[in-house]
């Protein structure tokens, strides 16, 4: 892949941390370290990105679990 002389500074993402977020509608995204290295090969050094369930979380803990699953 040819590298951008520019940076890209914004990514939208939604990290796939276990089988309730990865509902990608082609293939599966892969474990985080395949993510990541993913993103790397497309010349993104830095994302932020928040994970989204399947299930709609009920309580601000629900939604602290994902974040904190994200961030491991």
């Amino acid at each position: 892949m040819n590298r951008l002389p520019q940076r890209i500074i914004d990514c939208h993402i939604h990290p796939v941390v276990d089988g309730e977020t990865d509902f990608n509608r082609f293939r599966s995204s892969g474990k985080p370290q395949k993510q990541i290295d993913d993103l790397r090969r497309a010349g993104i050094t830095q994302a932020c990105g928040a994970p989204v369930s399947r299930k709609k979380p009920e309580t601000f803990a629900d939604i602290r679990r994902l974040n904190d699953q994200c961030l491991a």
